[in-house]
């Protein structure tokens, strides 16, 4: 069965003018859509204003916005043009040029070093820091690597569509920074994609009212000599609400969400959408973690967990997803989730919850099924695969694919109607395991479903070596539309002309 999934914002009729200039100027310059990371920028384009369709709160920021460059190369001393760019240091400084509304493009290669950003913007006028349309710009921490790679401080900015990550060897009992630290209230981190750091994201109680969206985050954690160390993402949170949405996090070596604490707090945590499966797994020394944990030495107050798709192999010990360990919980709200593994969930001490329409594979509590009866609780596997589609809010035509392949087979079908793509337009299809190598799939979009081949996806890591016609139970992908000349889309939703 698959079942369609679709929560897309309503988007304004797009104008062609200003993006399908820069493509097309973009195209002219020779781009390539896979270009290695360490190969010379090409000129960029200046942008002084948004696409007509982007997002209302990018639209909202200063008329008069001002556009910046960074590169590997730059220096302090330039202006931050596209011939004299800023070094990235510079860039996410308050000693630096940008002011709120501004734009930052981070230009291709890798800025080797560990940064940290007190840019700010304000309330209507966002600044953002986002990866070149068609370049991968990497920030690597390998310099120091306990380290974060990036602490985020200021308030009021977007980070968008870079990639985050650590060269230096994973070794044994030697600890690992986070990807980012986030202490900045009012930030936004979308699209990035986060690998090989110790916490992908620690999004800490100081960073109020901010969101985690859209986000790739694996590999993250070391070994201890008693444990694995490090979460997808570790959170803690006060008042207002912290989202976190519509993330894949996969083969971290602890906790996926692990929403924990000792003397903090854990309350308000709005936690949707997100794919989240294999955590532990990649540990030799504790093996398999939940997926999601919310609890701690303090009650959880306010969790939301809402169509959330979990999934651990029926034959790994531990829950997919706990709440109200230790402490509890009050007030939490968890519906329309579907969690796979030998225990799906763990419910613990947890006051005036609601729980309804969700779907439990494997052994739930039976004090639990007795308390909650409107869900599916379903003790052996599904007879027929299960295939979920969230698209993307921030860009059309991306979207995060949960796939359930109860029946093994070798390929699916997915009807891609939901995701925002236009008649024409050229996309591709990527195992989230396996992200920057080969796409599943390339085609351009006729309104029709395709077939997804799942031969190619790479299995876990306690899969026998033996693997050979082995297809895996579960598996995560991400819909990308394809612009041309360009790898990995605007940073935001486009016009029509971009394709054409």
């Amino acid at each position: 069965m698959i079942r369609l999934w679709n929560q897309m914002l309503k988007r304004q009729s797009p104008a062609v003018g200003l993006a399908a200039c820069l493509v097309l100027i973009l195209v002219a310059a020779g781009f390539s859509p896979r270009r290695a990371i360490d190969q010379p920028a090409l000129r960029g384009i200046p942008v002084t204003s948004p696409p007509a369709d982007a997002p209302d709160w990018l639209e909202a920021a200063s008329p008069a916005r001002r556009t910046y460059y960074a590169s590997p190369t730059g220096s302090a001393r330039n202006p931050g043009t596209v011939a004299r760019p800023l070094d990235l240091a510079t860039g996410l400084s308050t000693h630096g040029p940008l002011r709120p509304g501004d734009l930052l493009w981070l230009r291709q290669g890798v800025y080797r070093g560990n940064f940290r950003s007190d840019l700010t913007g304000a309330v209507g006028a966002r600044i953002v820091v986002a990866q070149y349309p068609g370049e991968r710009a990497v920030l690597d921490g390998a310099a120091s690597p306990a380290d974060p790679v990036l602490r985020v401080d200021g308030a009021h900015v977007v980070y968008w569509g870079f990639e985050v990550t650590s060269s230096a060897p994973n070794e044994l009992g030697r600890e690992r920074g986070a990807g980012i630290d986030v202490f900045g209230p009012d930030t936004k981190f979308i699209n990035l994609v986060i690998h090989h750091t110790g916490n992908g994201v620690g999004f800490w109680t100081p960073a109020l009212a901010s969101e985690l969206y859209g986000c790739l985050i694996y590999q993250s954690g070391w070994d201890g000599a008693d444990r694995g160390h490090g979460h997808s993402i570790y959170v803690q949170n006060a008042t207002p609400e912290k989202r976190i949405v519509d993330n894949i996090l996969l083969d971290g070596r602890s906790f996926g969400i692990h929403a924990y604490t000792e003397g903090g707090q854990i309350d308000q945590l709005h936690i949707e959408g997100n794919i989240s499966f294999d955590h532990g797994v990649a540990s030799r020394v504790s093996g398999a973690k939940a997926n999601i944990l919310v609890g701690g030495w303090r009650t959880a107050h306010h969790t939301v967990l809402s169509s959330n798709y979990v999934y651990h192999r029926d034959d790994r010990s531990g829950p997919s997803v706990e709440v109200g360990r230790i402490g509890g919980c009050s007030d939490a709200v968890m519906t329309d989730n579907y969690i796979a593994g030998r225990s799906p969930l763990v419910l613990w001490r947890c006051d005036r919850v609601t729980m309804t329409g969700n779907t439990f594979v494997g052994d739930v509590s039976k004090l639990v099924v007795a308390r909650f009866p409107d869900n599916h609780y379903m003790a052996d596997k599904p007879a027929r695969t299960e295939i979920f589609i969230r698209p993307n809010r921030y860009q059309a035509g991306r979207a995060n694919i949960a796939i359930f392949n109860w029946e093994r087979r070798t390929s699916v079908r997915l009807d891609l109607s939901t995701v925002g793509l236009r008649a024409g337009e050229p996309f591709e299809i990527r195992d989230a395991r396996n992200y920057f190598g080969d796409p599943l799939s390339v085609g351009v979009y006729g309104k029709t479903p395709i077939d997804l081949p799942l031969t190619s996806m790479l299995l876990p890591d306690d899969v026998a070596p033996d693997t050979s016609g082995l297809v895996a139970e579960f598996g995560a992908v991400i819909v990308k539309p394809v612009r041309v000349g360009l790898a990995h889309g605007l940073p935001w939703a486009s016009s029509p002309g971009d394709f054409q």
